[in-house]
């Protein structure tokens, strides 16, 4: 496994939304979280204006993908305390796992503005694994809540049914390619008389 193309699917395996912490400069160093939207060959992201990400795309048209499944280094991201400390071509980088460099580039200036990544190389730090996806998360919270709908009295099923219903929608949107098994869950919900 060493060409950056079937790198690039085996981290992110199919069409969907994953979490990936996105380094750029430009106008400051910074790591924030993102989500990488794969349709196919493209890799994708909204990005927002206002924000320093935007910022620094739109300056300096190269940044990092880094491949993280500890929610942790999520969090400290975005609450801005984690160290940049590490840097491959000016720009910032997280040395654990895999990282993509990219080149960045945007087709119109909206509010989002879709920023397409084209990635050019990677550094493997530790193993290949997989992007974080979170309808992957959503679905085994989800399988949970689905399991108890025989044990749940009547006013908890109808606290939980909002819930179940967001994370189906979570799922559908982050998991296209996964949509037979919330179509299961539906007919399985339907059986037992709730519609969703």
């Amino acid at each position: 496994m060493d060409s950056v193309k079937n790198i690039i699917n085996f981290v992110f395996p199919y069409d969907g939304i994953y979490e990936v912490i996105l380094g750029s400069n430009g106008v400051k160093p910074n790591l924030a979280p993102i989500g990488i939207i794969k349709d196919g060959n493209t890799l994708k992201s909204k990005v927002y204006k206002d924000t320093l990400t935007f910022s620094n795309l739109i300056k300096y048209q190269k940044c990092s993908l880094n491949i993280i499944t500890d929610s942790r280094v999520f969090f400290e991201a975005f609450f801005n305390e984690l160290k940049i400390e590490d840097y491959i071509d000016n720009i910032p980088i997280i040395p654990v796992g895999v990282v993509f460099l990219a080149n960045c580039y945007y087709e119109k200036l909206e509010n989002p503005t879709y920023f397409f990544y084209d990635l050019i190389d990677y550094k493997k730090y530790g193993e290949f694994y997989h992007a974080f996806n979170r309808g992957n998360s959503m679905l085994i919270d989800l399988l949970i809540h689905v399991s108890r709908l025989d044990i749940y009295s009547k006013e908890d099923i109808e606290k939980y049914l909002p819930i179940i219903k967001y994370e189906i929608d979570i799922i559908r949107k982050t998991m296209p390619n996964d949509i037979k098994i919330i179509e299961k869950i539906k007919e399985l919900m339907l059986q037992k008389g709730l519609k969703i």
